[in-house]
């Protein structure tokens, strides 16, 4: 294969990726516009697809956290402050 025929081979290849990616997009833009919304029943309750995720995401969330339990409080805390939870702190009594 000489340069000129080289050219065109990767022009003709550059243009039929570039249709089918056209096509697959409108296809899909189209789909979504057609289904309803699925929900799973961990939607209300879970923000997370499965249970496993969850504890996936928890366990490296806790690995992040600093090992002492006062400033690993202090964060907890903070973070929870931005969020609509309620964060109750036990008394050392």
């Amino acid at each position: 294969m000489n340069n000129k025929e080289l050219k065109e081979f990767r022009k003709r290849g550059k243009l039929s990726t570039r249709k089918r990616r056209l096509k697959l997009s409108t296809a899909l833009h189209a789909s979504e516009n057609l289904e309803t919304p699925k929900t799973s029943c961990y939607s209300d309750m879970y923000p997370y697809k499965t249970p496993a995720s969850f504890g996936k995401a928890r366990r490296k969330v806790q690995c992040a956290l600093p090992e002492s339990p006062r400033k690993r409080t202090a964060v907890l805390a903070n973070l929870a402050q931005g969020l609509p939870v309620k964060f109750v702190r036990k008394s050392c009594s």
